[in-house]
């Protein structure tokens, strides 16, 4: 499986339990053992070649990425031809961070010679098959099954209490708190819901941006659009699972104003902890929305402005018992995975 554990992806970690107990081994991919050496193993499934950009030395140089996959692009044709299945999981139609600009020849040789031997697509959600098919026409002859995202209740098992968290963050006790939690990124419309909630907020409520910004230019529009407005609270700072867990769990809804989204990690995250959210009506987002429905999951088609000022209305959540996520157990996600192997 790529990426392997060094990437400390809790999707994946999730994944791969769910596995364990289904009786698989999942194990490290390697591009010289399994790539270049083609060790025989029955299924190679790609997760998130997004992790390829990021690591030393590829992330610097499009050559070297390149180099890379024209090695596993050789392998894929072997296991293919040894009867092994090639699996990717579509979790975005293209990559954050504007990752097609900056490694151009790479990108293009994935999305020309190598998926074309994808023979099997892990689908998030039925909705969110149409938009990857239009996107890759080199995924034809591939076979689409559905599984869905795991929750995250057994990776978020420690977190302050509410109170605790919100009078280390200066947040006012009783307070609306809305939140967008997690890695700051150009895709999750933060300049937007700044001067949304500048415009809507009341001067009790809160809105809380808080995870680390790899991005100077993004963080200085951060702080200019921010403008001294103590309603707004912005803490950049990477954040580990316990305390990325504590912060989210005190504010009172989530809000992820994103422009572009097929997946999202952050909805489950939130939803793992007993937290609400606001999200756009698109890709796997909109099954959730049926599937689980308000208070928890409320949908936004435009613009995220309505659904905050509705929330606005109606006073402080209190959605009551916790959010049934049954149909998103990690052992039956990985038992669905298991399958797809076969």
């Amino acid at each position: 499986m790529f990426p392997g554990n060094m990437a400390r992806n809790d999707y994946v970690t999730l994944v791969r339990q769910g596995l364990a107990e289904s009786g698989v081994e999942a194990a490290d991919f390697r591009l010289l053992r399994d790539g270049l050496m083609g060790r025989e193993i029955a299924a190679v499934h790609v997760q998130m070649l997004e992790v390829l950009f990021h690591r030393r030395p590829y992330r610097y140089v499009d050559e070297l990425a390149l180099g890379w996959l024209k090695i596993f692009t050789r392998g894929m044709e072997r296991l293919r031809a040894r009867g092994g299945h090639f699996v990717w999981t579509a979790h975005n139609v293209v990559p954050h961070d504007r990752l097609t600009d900056r490694f151009p020849k790479a990108w293009r040789h994935w999305r020309e010679e190598t998926t074309p031997l994808v023979d099997r697509v892990v689908a998030l959600s039925a909705d969110s098959i149409p938009q990857v098919q239009a996107a890759w026409p080199s995924l034809a002859q591939a076979r689409f099954d559905v599984i869905p995202h795991p929750h995250y209740r057994s990776i978020y098992t420690s977190r302050r209490p509410r109170a605790e968290q919100r009078r280390q963050l200066g947040l006012p006790e009783d307070a609306l708190v809305l939140g967008s939690i997690g890695t700051v990124r150009p895709y999750k419309g933060l300049i937007e819901l700044i001067e949304i909630a500048r415009r809507v907020l009341l001067p009790e409520h809160r809105l809380l941006i808080a995870g680390h910004c790899y991005d100077e230019v993004l963080d200085g529009q951060i702080r200019a659009a921010i403008g001294g407005d103590e309603r707004i609270v912005y803490a950049p700072k990477p954040l580990e699972n316990d305390e990325y867990a504590s912060i989210l769990g005190c504010v009172d809804i989530n809000v992820l104003n994103y422009r572009n989204i097929l997946n999202s990690g952050s909805v489950f995250a939130s939803l793992s902890l007993d937290v609400p959210v606001i999200a756009p009506n698109l890709g796997s987002i909109a099954a959730l929305a049926r599937e689980i429905g308000p208070p928890w999951v409320r949908v936004f088609d435009d613009t995220v402005e309505e659904p905050i000022r509705a929330l606005i209305h109606e006073g402080a959540l209190s959605p009551g018992a916790s959010v049934d996520l049954s149909a998103y157990d990690p052992a039956r996600v990985g038992a669905l995975h298991a399958q797809t192997y076969r």
